[in-house]
């Protein structure tokens, strides 16, 4: 039995969030969630790599460009980093990676949905409540018996992760995306009406300069089914092209939501809803981002 399972990976778990697409040096590979396992696959749908576990996944996600993969086990998410192995019977020759878990997170609520930022640097986090961890710093670790010879101990990297930013929310996070240029993140329950968009603003607070993040609804008829944004190139600039929302709803009508500049150089996602700041420097900096644009085009 143990032989079958080595070739036939096994069965995805049920839900659309399960199983991701990632990129590590521009080729792209599949992570997905089978029973407690995560499984790899490249490209060409081979067998990359099987990770075991103790614990029935319930979402995974890998970042689009770092090759990093999320995988959340109930209040635990597990990182794994990939690099290049240097075993010569690697299943699959062509795509030669392998991924080792670098970091454990802890949160305090079951996770539903997780999302990385552009970078792989910041995770969003969806459960009762909604999250962000940032690494905050790199350990390397010394495995193996310290008196042994320097030849026989392998050097692992460990990241640490805090989290940034936290909000309560009225229902459960069930869908949770970040905009292709991180700016903007967009959140939903499981049978909302209501999708919410985030945004980064400062306020006030003992601690200067703290970023935290408000919110716009888009209102939809009935519940809301899923959402993406539009996927742009990763070498346009960032922000060099505007944020656009897809969203399905139970109606069966798709919406089209865009980042939209208005006259008075507010920032809205549509035209009827500004998202507005009483902090000034807000609008200077998404003036001179606007100015960045309309160099970029020129």
């Amino acid at each position: 039995m143990s032989g079958c399972h080595q070739i036939l990976t096994g069965a995805v778990n049920s839900g659309d969030r399960s199983f991701c697409l990632g990129n590590i040096d521009s080729v792209s590979f599949i992570a997905y969630a089978s029973g407690c396992n995560l499984v790899i696959l490249s490209f060409d749908f081979q067998r990359v790599q099987i990770i075991p576990g103790d614990v029935q996944i319930s979402c995974v996600h890998c970042s689009s460009e770092s090759g990093k993969i999320a995988a959340a086990y109930q209040n635990k998410i597990k990182i794994f980093e990939p690099s290049l192995s240097t075993n010569p019977e690697h299943p699959n020759p062509l795509f030669n990676y392998r991924w080792d878990e670098t970091s454990i997170i802890e949160c305090d609520c079951r996770v539903n949905s997780l999302s990385w930022d552009q970078e792989g640097l910041r995770l969003l986090v969806g459960g009762t409540s909604l999250q962000m961890w940032k690494i905050c710093r790199k350990l390397d670790l010394i495995i193996g018996d310290p008196a042994a010879p320097s030849s026989d101990k392998k050097s692992q990297c460990k990241h640490h992760w805090e989290s940034v930013w936290k909000c309560t929310t009225a229902t459960e996070v069930h869908f949770l995306s970040f905009s292709p240029d991180s700016c903007l993140f967009a959140t939903a329950g499981r049978f909302d009406r209501l999708v919410k968009v985030w945004y980064p603003v400062s306020r006030l607070s003992p601690t200067p300069d703290r970023l935290t993040y408000d919110f716009v609804y888009l209102a939809h008829p009935r519940a809301v089914t899923g959402f993406a944004w539009r996927q742009t190139s990763k070498y346009m600039p960032k922000g060099a092209v505007f944020n656009a929302l897809i969203t399905s709803c139970l109606d069966k009508i798709c919406r089209i939501w865009t980042e939209t500049v208005l006259p008075e150089d507010t920032f809205s996602v549509n035209v009827n809803r500004d998202l507005q700041s009483t902090d000034p420097k807000f609008h200077r900096s998404h003036k001179h981002r606007i100015m960045k644009r309309l160099q970029h085009v020129k």
